[in-house]
């Protein structure tokens, strides 16, 4: 993806998350001998284990770089929000009717019914 700045950092995660859930097998495979050890899932327990905390390391390594260095375009931000004409605060608005005493059904219905008035008049759902 040419728009993306470091696409490579994402998409390694991705993939080795793929990597580490796959080791999830070998590991639920063991639970059978939990009561009755013995050294036939020795070896996969030396290889999962230590695979998976230096895998999980190197994903919290990259994901801490791709944090620290992303960017807000808080213009476009406010731009896609208001696309939705203030609908997509509506979960949080709820929440707030709800904590002022009014049933969640009926604060459902509320802001549903002004999300469509917002929509046909073209006004932002919070006016």
């Amino acid at each position: 993806m040419p728009h993306k700045r470091n696409p490579h950092k994402s998409e390694r995660i991705c993939s080795l998350a793929r990597v580490l859930k796959s080791n999830i097998i070998p590991a639920l495979d063991n639970i059978v001998l939990e009561d009755e050890r013995d050294l036939t899932n020795s070896a996969n327990e030396r290889i999962i284990f230590a695979e998976n905390f230096i895998l999980l390391d190197f994903m919290i390594i990259q994901l801490t770089s791709i944090i620290q260095e992303v960017e807000f375009d808080e213009e476009r931000i406010e731009e896609n929000l208001n696309l939705t004409k203030g609908a997509c605060l509506s979960e949080k608005i709820m929440l707030n009717l709800v904590e002022k005493g009014i049933g969640r059904q009926e604060g459902h219905e509320i802001l549903r019914k002004a999300a469509i008035k917002a929509k046909k008049k073209i006004v932002l759902l919070k006016k």
